[in-house]
């Protein structure tokens, strides 16, 4: 769920319409919900938390603790509860499986499912993030799709986020999100509808976003996230996507919350189309995809093709 909850997730012209009408980005949930998939439905995978009571528990929806930066990895094939934690709604499910975890949710006619998993790791610049993904039964799903870093905050200017981002739907809103495409494309230099690499920082409003083919969709790829303090650069299969020269800040201050809060892996898929709310969408059919590899580490020393 954008990130869900902040999305999961702050699509281009979702976010590029938000921000003008105050309203909450692409990646921030209008009101985030709280976990209430059935224990069973986490694989193992332990919930991710809340903060305590107060201001806070509102604005900011990282993991309970998160650690300092170290190089860290996984295949995927049991739960982790070292480096990962749990973030499922309503009927979104984890399966752990010798060939890696499973995030999913079920056909759905009403209400909002969403399956997601939150790293405990901190990521600041000079560092990478790689995984490995299979997406094969994600393409048809009206709602969201993400993988990539983020700081989980509902304060607007504080939220920074570099996701691989999947977006779109079959319903009446899709038309009028690509009726918007000339807005889209002046603004953030892209439609925030399929399939794109997005970038946002701290205190830049209008994220930036590049179109990518829906093909790399297809079948197996590892997507890398790298940070520096010259810019973002995605690739997949060790091939540079997008590079944008926005750079992230290794933490940002959230309003009522005592900590710097950092950015963390995060991953989800949700049924919810942002435009520029969280909308709930129908899907006849279930959808899901696989992690199946996952390393975080120095750049020097962290590959962007396993």
């Amino acid at each position: 769920m954008v990130s869900k909850g902040f999305r999961h997730g702050v699509a281009a012209a979702a976010v590029c319409l938000a921000t003008a009408v105050g309203s909450v980005p692409v990646g921030v949930a209008a009101a985030e919900p709280k976990p209430t998939a059935p224990a069973s439905s986490d694989g193992g995978l332990r919930p991710c938390g809340k903060n305590p009571a107060g201001l806070q528990n509102q604005i900011y929806f990282g993991t309970k603790v998160v650690e300092a930066p170290r190089t860290y990895a996984t295949d995927f094939r049991r739960p982790d509860n070292k480096d990962f934690c749990s973030y499922n709604v309503a009927r979104g499910n984890l399966r752990y499986r010798p060939d890696g975890l499973t995030l999913a949710i079920p056909p759905n006619t009403s209400g909002a499912n969403n399956a997601e998993i939150l790293s405990r790791v901190a990521f600041p610049k000079g560092r990478r993030s790689t995984v490995r993904v299979n997406a094969d039964r994600i393409k048809g799903l009206n709602g969201t799709v993400g993988w990539g870093v983020a700081t989980r905050t509902l304060e607007y200017p504080q939220l920074q986020v570099a996701w691989f981002f999947y977006n779109d739907t079959d319903s009446e809103l899709g038309k009028l999100t690509t009726q918007l495409k000339p807005i889209a494309e002046h603004l953030a230099g892209g439609l925030p509808k399929g399939f794109f690499a997005m970038v946002k920082t701290e205190n830049n409003l209008i994220p930036r976003v590049m179109p990518l083919p829906m093909s790399l969709l297809d079948g197996t790829h590892d997507y890398a996230v790298t940070a520096s303090r010259s810019g973002t650069l995605f690739a997949v299969d060790g091939k540079t996507v997008a590079d944008f020269d926005m750079v992230l800040s290794d933490t940002v201050r959230v309003i009522g919350y005592d900590k710097p809060v950092p950015l963390i892996f995060q991953t989800w898929v949700d049924s919810n189309y942002w435009f520029p709310y969280p909308i709930k969408q129908q899907n006849p059919a279930g959808h899901s995809y696989r992690l199946e590899r996952f390393a975080e580490g120095p750049v020097a020393s962290t590959p962007t093709r396993f």
